[in-house]
């Protein structure tokens, strides 16, 4: 068990990107390390990854939505209110453009907007979105922010080029993780 991730609570969020599947294989390896997770799906990464599936890997509820029946707490200020880490795994360039203008239309960029805590950003999305001027002005928003990165990675096109936007691996993502809990100031990483 990791002693820098033992007992450190952290909220995932999972967005619409291909890669959100990988949350899970994520989940697994930090809840393996002795962390605490709790996971919060986006609509769209609902279409990829299902509640149930992050209920039996965390042993918790994994909302989507700002408006339960059953409960009478601020969701999104709830959720938070305790971690010591909100990683978005993946993050398309929608939640990224969100967070970095205070958008909250929905539960996990409300989330974002009123976490006490570090944010960390695990990028996934096509190369052509993550090298957008406006992608990459909003990236340097956050990190002028303190807000780390973790990612994108490179990745080979079938032509041979070499393009950035590919989501990090799991165990490349709980290595950063562990180094970000590891320094004296967290909120200024840049992974």
């Amino acid at each position: 068990m990791s002693s820098t991730l033992a007992g450190k609570k952290i909220l995932i969020g999972i967005t619409g990107a291909a890669h959100a599947y990988q949350a899970c294989d994520l989940i697994s390896l930090l809840t393996k390390a002795g962390a605490e997770v709790q996971a919060v799906l986006t609509q769209n990464g609902a279409r990829f990854v299902s509640p149930i599936t992050l209920k039996a890997l965390t042993g918790k509820e994994a909302p989507s939505t700002m408006w339960p029946t059953d409960s009478d707490f601020v969701v999104h200020v709830g959720l938070c209110a305790d971690k010591d880490l909100i990683l978005i795994a993946p993050a398309t360039a929608n939640i990224i453009a969100k967070a970095a203008n205070g958008i909250c239309d929905d539960l996990l960029s409300s989330v974002i907007v009123s976490r006490p805590c570090p944010l960390m950003i695990a990028p996934a999305m096509h190369f052509l979105m993550w090298l957008n001027p406006a992608t990459q002005a909003n990236v340097e928003r956050l990190k002028g922010w303190g807000v780390a990165f973790a990612g994108p990675d490179s990745m080979t096109m079938p032509n041979g080029e070499k393009v950035t936007g590919q989501f990090r691996a799991p165990a490349d993502l709980v290595k950063d993780i562990e180094r970000f809990f590891a320094i004296k100031d967290p909120a200024g990483l840049k992974v």
